[in-house]
C-alpha cells in the first residue's frame, strides 16, 4: 500500500511542479531536471511525514507491520525523525536551491542508515515483515539514488548554462 501511495503522490508532485512553472514557455533541460527531482524529494517528504504520524498514532500497527515489538518512545522518537525529515524535503519546493543539498543530505543518511537496520534485521532473525522487507525498502533505496543523481546531474547542467552565459 505504501509503495503505491508514493507513486501516487510523486505522480501529483510531478504535476503541480511542471503546472506550477509553466509561466515560463520554454523549459531548459536544466528546469525539467530541477522540477523532477522537486517533485521527487516533496513526495518522499510527504511520505516520511505520513509514515511520522503513523509512528506516533498507531505505533503499536507499525511496529506489527515491521515485525518488531512495540515501543511507543521509541516509535515516537522515529516518528519526529521522519516527521522534521520530512518537512525540509517538502520544503524544497520553496526553497530549492537553499535546501536541496541539505534535504538529500539528511534523508540520505536517515533513509539509508534505517535501511541497514531493517537489513540487519532480516539477516539476523529472518524478519521478512511487509514494513521490515522487500518492495518498500527497495522503492525507498532507488528514490533516495535517484534524487542524488538527478542532484549531481542538476549541479552539471547549473555549471554548464553558467559557463556559456559568460
Amino acid at each position: 500500500m505504501m509503495v503505491a501511495t508514493f507513486f501516487v503522490v510523486l505522480a501529483i508532485s510531478l504535476l503541480v511542479a511542471f503546472f506550477a512553472n509553466k509561466r515560463s514557455e520554454q523549459h531548459s533541460k536544466r528546469q525539467t531536471v530541477e522540477l523532477i527531482l522537486v517533485a521527487l524529494l516533496v513526495a518522499n517528504g510527504v511520505m516520511l511525514i505520513f509514515g511520522g504520524f503513523t509512528h506516533i498514532i498507531n505505533p503499536s500497527f507499525v511496529a506489527k507491520d515491521i515485525g518488531w515489538p512495540t515501543s511507543t518512545r521509541f516509535q515516537f522518537e522515529v516518528g519526529i525523525a521522519n516527521i522534521a525529515i520530512g518537512v525540509v524535503l517538502v520544503g524544497c519546493l520553496r526553497k530549492r536551491q537553499d535546501w536541496m543539498l541539505a534535504a538529500i543530505v539528511a534523508s540520505s543518511i536517515w533513509i539509508f542508515g534505517d535501511g541497514i537496520g531493517h537489513i540487519i534485521s532480516h539477516q539476523d532473525t529472518g524478519n521478512s515483515d511487509p514494513g521490515n522487507w522487500g518492495i518498500a525498502l527497495n522503492v525507498v533505496y532507488a528514490a533516495n539514488a535517484v534524487a542524488i543523481a538527478l542532484y549531481v546531474w542538476l549541479r552539471v547542467l547549473r555549471s554548464r548554462e553558467q559557463k556559456a552565459a559568460v
